[in-house]
């Protein structure tokens, strides 16, 4: 690889731990030349060449020529879904805060990107706060069903200001809060003790915790929507 090479697209997002689909190949390298120059043609690269500025759209990673993360979930658009686009743009602005929103509504409208409608799609349901891709799917399947937007990874506290748990959706006017407990919760015991006084922390506060498995999935508006509304009817939310 020449100065003017940089890795791209999918191998970009994967240098960038970004939580690709599994349905989504990594194989071939996606390689790049920033135009005119094209990038080398050899077995096992996808070869191209892209209009970018190595100044604002380029860095390093691990020692290694990659487009920004902003830069890198606009490439996205010509291979993901718009959910899959707001499930990595939430990892994006969540926690590691790779990006801001700013920066992703920059990316998608430089130039004249292919994609820019999916991308502009995905940008009006990102939200900062999510910590993992089943925390947005629930956040979707939440909202889209008419619920109200949830406060993210809100933080309850004692009278004396001390932290009593970090939910991972919370309705606080309600007192209700939605969970998901990924198959690691049950896995680490050490894990599992922290969730179970958490759970009876919530339940002296008076919260009603709507737990979400793995297997809610398979019908989410029936074992996920319907219960969180349920919990909040219960509580005195009018819709």
């Amino acid at each position: 690889m020449s100065p003017e090479h940089f890795f791209s697209g999918k191998t970009a997002a994967a240098l960038w731990r970004l939580p690709l689909p599994s349905s989504v190949p990594v194989l071939p390298l996606e390689v790049s030349g920033v135009a005119p120059r094209r990038a080398p043609r050899t077995p096992g690269v996808n070869a191209s060449r892209m209009q970018v500025d190595p100044r604002r759209d380029l860095t390093r990673f691990a020692g290694l020529p990659v487009t920004r993360p902003a830069e890198t979930w606009a490439q996205l658009a010509t291979s993901l879904t718009t959910d899959e686009l707001i499930i990595v743009a939430d990892a994006l602005v969540g926690r590691r805060v790779l990006a801001s929103v700013e920066e992703l509504h920059r990316a998608a409208h430089r130039l004249r990107r292919v994609g820019v409608s999916r991308l502009d799609a995905a940008m009006k349901e990102v939200r900062t706060g999510s910590e993992s891709p089943r925390e947005t799917e629930t956040r979707l399947v939440l909202v889209r069903g008419g619920l109200p937007e949830p406060m993210l990874n809100w933080e309850l506290r004692d009278a004396d200001g001390s932290l009593n748990a970090r939910l991972d959706m919370a309705f606080p006017h309600y007192r209700v809060c939605v969970e998901y407990d990924g198959r690691h919760h049950a896995e680490d015991p050490r894990q599992f003790a922290r969730d179970a006084d958490r759970w009876d922390a919530l339940l002296s506060a008076g919260w009603v915790n709507v737990r979400v498995l793995a297997h809610h999935y398979n019908d989410p508006r029936r074992l996920i929507l319907d219960r969180a509304r349920a919990a909040l009817l219960a509580r005195g939310w009018q819709p």
